[in-house]
């Protein structure tokens, strides 16, 4: 099996065509079978990023494409889970 991983930042201008375009002809150029889409929450925005790739992934669909997975990584800045004071972020993510 050969998958191929596109990273991007939520707040990449270009996010919803890494998505559509350069995932899909990334996968046909290294002849992979598996594509996954890897997108970094540099900004509070996961509700807004995730409805609208949402609506990509239902026109793949609705067009017959193959429709890759898509991860989330929070990458926004994070106390420090190594000093004393710190507690546990009352927000994770929720599916």
């Amino acid at each position: 099996m050969n998958t191929v991983i596109e990273i991007k930042r939520s707040s990449n201008k270009n996010l919803l065509h890494g998505y559509r375009v350069q995932l899909p002809a990334y996968m046909k150029a290294e002849r992979a079978d598996h594509g996954i889409f890897m997108v970094i929450l540099d900004k509070d925005n996961y509700d807004e990023i995730k409805q609208k790739l949402k609506r990509v992934q239902d026109e793949m669909t609705e067009e017959g494409e193959y429709v890759p997975e898509i991860l989330y990584i929070n990458g926004m800045k994070q106390p420090s889970a190594s000093k004393e004071d710190y507690k546990l972020p009352s927000s994770v993510f929720k599916e």
